[in-house]
């Protein structure tokens, strides 16, 4: 009988398997410092603005797997009965409807909630921060409230009286890895840029910085500590501050300073970016 399989292309009957030799530890401690030193300790931010042609100003943002669209449309005539001495601005915020929102979760103790009715910080508490699960459209309202504050503030809406404004927010893709407040720092920075594209008049261009840090040995269950200012650079103005620590210690302090000088830098290269468009354009 017959034991060859002649649908198999075999090689000979002595042949012997290939045998390689293991790595030594020099040779993956190597590869290992060289691997460490190629990846670059923050994502690229990738920025183009113009991208929705109907708009008065749009940007398209792509950070690190998540991609952000943002368009503006005004000032518009608000055809109202009552007379109107600023404009009226509206914001909408939409998640796409693939995108998994279960893996964002807010912390229930924040910059917002520890804000009472006068505007003025409240009475902070030493209880642990609790991450709640929220729906998709308390997610959405969360971002529209917040950018409302924020950027009620910044654009001169006493300069188009009887008009009204819209920006819309589209998160298109989420990365997984992202937290909310990463999140929320990335659709400010492409708020950001759309203003300026758009040409309203705003008390200077605004940037956000984001700080995580994580914290000691001891607090090490409680995971890392989150932090983002939106400010208007030149006048030193903070739009907003969003951040999930209990307390205002010393570590809210280094991250608010850190978030500082980031936003600062971010806004360095936006001009640089815009600069570049300008003498492309006149070319």
């Amino acid at each position: 009988m017959n034991v060859i399989d002649r649908r198999r292309n075999l090689g000979p009957a002595d042949a012997q398997p290939l045998v390689f030799a293991a790595p030594t530890k020099q040779q993956t401690q190597s590869k290992n410092n060289k691997t460490s030193k190629e990846e670059p300790t923050s994502k690229k931010v990738f920025i183009e603005t113009g991208t929705i042609k109907t708009s008065n100003g749009s940007a398209y943002l792509e950070h690190d797997k998540t991609i952000i669209m943002c368009s503006i449309y005004g000032p518009r005539p608000n055809f109202t009965r009552s007379f109107n001495d600023q404009a009226t601005m509206k914001i909408g915020v939409s998640f796409a409807n693939f995108i998994p929102v279960e893996n964002l979760s807010i912390k229930s103790t924040n910059s917002i909630n520890n804000v009472n009715n006068n505007g003025e910080a409240g009475a902070t508490t030493s209880a642990e921060s609790q991450s709640l699960e929220v729906s998709r459209n308390e997610l959405e309202q969360l971002i529209q409230q917040f950018c409302f504050t924020n950027y009620q503030n910044l654009i001169l809406l006493q300069n188009y009286p009887k008009s009204s404004l819209e920006i819309m927010i589209q998160v298109v893709s989420l990365n997984s890895q992202h937290s909310f407040i990463q999140l929320l720092s990335d659709i400010l920075n492409c708020v950001n840029v759309a203003l300026v594209d758009s040409g309203l008049q705003c008390k200077s261009m605004a940037s956000c910085g984001y700080f995580k840090s994580s914290q000691s040995k001891e607090q090490s269950s409680k995971g890392d500590v989150e932090l983002l200012v939106n400010m208007a650079s030149d006048q030193n103005e903070i739009l907003g501050v969003y951040c999930d620590l209990n307390d205002y210690d010393e570590q809210f302090k280094k991250g608010f300073e850190q978030c500082v000088e980031n936003a600062k830098e971010f806004k360095t290269e936006l001009a640089a970016y815009f600069l570049g468009c300008i003498a492309g354009s006149n070319q």
